[in-house]
Formats: C-alpha cells, structure tokens, sequence
C-alpha cells in the first residue's frame, strides 16, 4: 500500500465515521424531540 492509498483509506474511513457519528446524533435529536411532544 502506498502512502497515497494510505491516506485516501484514512480519509474515506474517518468521513465515514463523521457521516455515521452525524446519523445518530440525528436519532439521537428526533428521539428527544420525540419524547418531548
């Protein structure tokens, strides 16, 4: 692997990782919101 193939890997996994964190904080919110009404 080179460092290149590294570092775009390394990219992909961590803007994953931010979409999923993103994702459930969304749950996380219209569950609140949820129990509140």
């Amino acid at each position: 692997m080179d460092i290149e193939d590294y570092i775009s890997y390394n990219l992909l996994t961590m803007t994953q990782e931010a979409d999923l964190n993103l994702f459930f904080d969304n749950i996380n919110v219209k569950g609140s919101l949820w129990n509140w009404t």
